[in-house]
């Protein structure tokens, strides 16, 4: 008896070259896939001069992403040399700067008598804007320090420019007699290290007619209602009157009826009015 084996039929060229493509293009698919849902951080090192500021202009990110993206918290603190983690960036802006509008960063030496407050409101910058792109802790700056400033520049007009703050959370106080850097921290619910570090102060002395830069001010159109005593005067804000609390010798030059523009505290025992201007 004969017996007749089917011969296994053996892979073609053909079919080799199909099995290879299928799998080539698996491995492509998987790369492009991997490749899209990657939004892969860059590793910096800082260079001297860094700031988170700096390089977050450089990268088209925001300070707040550097200092999520490294676990820093509230700290701008960099060291030469230090690894930074950079997110992937665009524009920080969400529409591009006009073409009568450019910025660009300068160096400014600090001079006897300024303060961050009169140095950001020259530069069109905010305080904290300033100290992000400085690295600075804290307030406190000295004559000969060297400072970068963000300026921008454009067609509108300098008066038309300082018709609004730069900051609205901060404002000047004029002093008058019987002031004390203890009394204006009571009065306007801060402190005297605070006050000290925004006017760059080394010492307690102020004197009659300076100007201290306040923090935490609400800004406000208001109608004067009239004094309550010596040391308070109310105003109607939005319908509703308010007591605002006033120095021993602060004499407001309104009368009842009269539309002004206001600032004044709430971190103390009760508001109490920086400054008042004509409407």
């Amino acid at each position: 008896m004969k017996y007749h084996f089917k011969e296994k039929h053996k892979r073609g060229p053909f079919v080799k070259a199909v099995v290879s493509l299928v799998v080539a293009a698996g491995l492509f698919a998987g790369a492009a896939s991997s490749s899209s849902a990657c939004a892969c951080s860059e590793v910096y090192e800082v260079q001297p001069g860094d700031t988170l500021y700096s390089l977050g202009q450089q990268y088209g990110v925001t300070v707040e992403q550097l200092q999520n993206k490294n676990e820093m918290g509230h700290s701008t603190d960099l060291a030469v040399g230090q690894e930074l983690l950079v997110p992937p960036g665009g524009p920080v802006h969400d529409s591009p700067a006009s073409e009568d509008e450019t910025s660009s960063m300068t160096e400014y030496t600090v001079e006897q008598g300024d303060t961050l407050y009169s140095i950001a409101t020259g530069a069109g910058m905010t305080v904290n804007e300033v100290k992000e792109a400085n690295n600075l802790g804290s307030n406190t700056i000295y004559p000969g320090q060297s400072l970068t400033l963000e300026s921008s520049t454009g067609n509108d007009s300098s008066e038309e420019n300082s018709s609004s703050p730069n900051d609205p959370s901060y404002d000047q106080y004029r002093v008058v007699s019987g002031d004390t850097l203890f009394s204006l921290a009571n009065r306007f619910g801060t402190t005297v290290g605070e006050l000290q570090d925004l006017n760059n102060k080394s010492t307690h002395h102020i004197n009659i007619g300076e100007r201290l830069t306040i923090p935490d001010v609400v800004t406000a159109q208001a109608t004067m209602v009239g004094y309550s005593d010596m040391h308070t005067i109310a105003v109607e804000i939005h319908g509703e009157e308010r007591a605002l609390k006033l120095g021993y010798n602060n004499d407001i030059p309104f009368y009842a009826g009269e539309e002004m523009n206001i600032t004044y505290t709430t971190g103390g025992d009760r508001p109490a009015l920086v400054q008042a201007t004509e409407r």
